[in-house]
């Protein structure tokens, strides 16, 4: 499920998810990921360390809810995306 909602039939509630962001199905549940999404592998000690732009959830919903978590928390990336 990427951020066009091409592939929903018109009977199916399309989810508005927020510009720079994808929602796709994950082995479990959902994963959501921002355009700006960093990560770097840190050594043996710390592994990788993203930058937040990220998050999983057994549902849609749940995503959006993290999503909208994650953007009060870093409001300069939604301004950039704007």
């Amino acid at each position: 499920m990427t951020s066009d909602n091409a592939s929903y039939q018109p009977w199916v509630t399309k989810p508005v998810i927020p510009t720079g962001w994808s929602i796709d199905p994950a082995y479990v549940g959902y994963s959501a990921s921002h355009e700006d999404f960093d990560a770097s592998y840190e050594g043996p000690e710390d592994g990788w360390i993203g930058n937040g732009l990220c998050c999983h959830g057994m549902t849609v919903q749940e995503c959006l809810d993290q999503i909208a978590d994650i953007e009060a928390e870093h409001p300069h990336f939604t301004e950039a995306a704007q």
